[in-house]
């Protein structure tokens, strides 16, 4: 079966508008101040507890590599201070292969009940997924209810991930790799200054197959996630939180929203537009001259 790969941002902007996905496909990506302005919010906040390295990735092996070390030096971070940012996940739901990274991970103390029923405290990780406004006012429910899908995307992935739910073979399918012709390009092993004599290790797959069980066995050993996921809204001019809520991770509501998402990037159905009650959005859309949908 021919496995596809959609990022959990994509697949949560279906439940703001699916057209809106669609046109990006096919006319792409289009920068706005708001977004902009969110990415250095994010940045900020991975760098208030990491160091950041910049390199040169040229090639699938290249951005592998980046998001297995990164992946192992934030549970060993998370182990280390209860605390990491921007953790790579990589899943599979159904024949789709979905990659995100996961805003904040925290370990905290959640009451709940022993074999014995007996009331006490246990070690959970929660998840929060982080979103920035440039208005200084709570979001919809319409944004609130497609960032809490968003949510829930990261928490199932991070969650399978735990869980070893993906295979070696389907980890390189992801990455777009043959893992038996794998290999660092030269200016990525210069921008880490990796030696030239290193590079057989890293011509070998058995290094790489060793690396993404390493991965998986590093991230089963962290406390088990809460099922109360956290999801806060920051003003981007005074950098405040405006509006924050928690929610459950609800197994029923999320595989029936994902099948429904899913069925469009599998090519089963056409995108569906916002319809005439919520045209209201299109006003923030920057495809909506391209939208046939629109007018």
């Amino acid at each position: 079966m021919e496995l596809h790969i959609v990022s959990a941002s994509s697949i949560a902007q279906q439940f703001w508008c699916e057209m809106q996905v669609d046109l990006k496909r096919h006319y792409g990506a289009i920068s706005t101040k708001e977004m902009e302005g969110g990415k250095v919010i994010h940045d900020d906040l991975l760098l208030e507890i990491s160091k950041v390295r910049q390199v040169k990735i040229k090639t699938p092996s290249d951005r592998l590599h980046t998001n297995l070390h990164n992946i192992l030096m934030g549970v060993k971070q998370y182990k280390n201070i209860g605390l990491t940012r921007e953790l790579q996940v990589f899943f599979k739901f159904g024949s789709v292969l979905i990659l995100c990274s996961v805003d904040e991970l925290r370990k905290i103390d959640e009451e709940g009940r022993d074999s014995l029923n007996r009331r006490r405290k246990f070690k959970k990780t929660q998840m929060t997924e982080t979103k920035t406004r440039t208005s200084n006012r709570r979001p919809s429910s319409s944004q609130i209810y497609r960032d809490k899908i968003q949510g829930m995307i990261y928490w199932y992935g991070l969650n399978s991930m735990m869980n070893e739910s993906m295979g070696l073979e389907e980890v390189y399918t992801a990455f777009g790799i043959d893992p038996d012709a794998i290999s660092l390009s030269e200016e990525y092993m210069n921008s880490l200054k990796i030696p030239s004599e290193s590079q057989p290790l890293y011509d070998n797959r058995f290094f790489w197959d060793n690396q993404i069980k390493e991965i998986y066995k590093e991230i089963a050993k962290i406390p088990k996630l809460s099922d109360v996921i956290k999801l806060k809204y920051i003003y981007q001019i005074t950098r405040e939180e405006i509006h924050t809520e928690e929610f459950q991770f609800d197994p029923r509501f999320f595989s029936k929203k994902m099948e429904w998402a899913l069925d469009y990037w599998l090519g089963r159905r056409k995108p569906i537009s916002v319809g005439e009650r919520n045209q209201w959005k299109c006003n923030f859309c920057n495809y909506k001259e391209k939208c046939p949908s629109f007018g």
